[in-house]
């Protein structure tokens, strides 16, 4: 999801193409490949790299691709229905940042300095400060929720079926 917001940012923005493509090196281009890496070992490794078949390889992948998705059309919206930001390209432009910030590694409290970064945008781009903010703060929450929410239906699926099934047994 992040290489494909970042291409076609990259692509709908000149400015942006011009800067990424005067500091680009090869040593750069191979640290952003870099993630590609693992992929070809599951793909071409199969079941030398995991226990995982390929069929269940493509269903956490598209898994995950589909929460990704999910998420980043729901905080787009979230952005251009709240009246924060009244342009479709800015708040696709403003999620994909907020991608990217959230993909640093090491990097504590990623949500805190998004929100300092959207602070800022909004002095530049004159929206109001504090419906960016409020947005903001539900674009966090609507994540947590969906991550919990891929994590927890599971889990509740499992613990009431393994309880169905072995009512004496304790839960796993």
């Amino acid at each position: 999801m992040v290489f494909s917001a970042v291409v076609l940012l990259l692509f709908t923005h000149n400015t942006v193409y011009n800067t990424v493509k005067s500091y680009l090196t090869w040593k750069t281009a191979a640290l952003i490949a870099l993630p590609i890496v693992p992929v070809i070992v599951l793909v071409a490794g199969g079941r030398l790299a995991t226990g995982l078949s390929r069929r269940e390889m493509s269903l956490t992948f598209f898994v995950h691709l589909s929460r990704s998705s999910l998420t980043f059309v729901l905080e787009m919206l979230a952005l251009f229905v709240s009246g924060a930001v009244a342009d479709l390209a800015l708040c696709f432009n403003l999620v994909t940042l907020r991608l990217l910030i959230t993909r640093i590694p090491l990097l504590p409290g990623k949500d805190l300095l998004f929100l300092g970064v959207g602070f800022g945008a909004a002095k530049v781009l004159a929206v109001s400060q504090a419906a960016l903010a409020a947005t903001l703060v539900v674009m966090a929450t609507i994540q947590q929720i969906l991550d919990c929410l891929l994590i927890g239906i599971p889990w509740l699926i499992a613990h009431y079926w393994f309880r169905h099934k072995h009512p004496a047994a304790p839960a796993p």
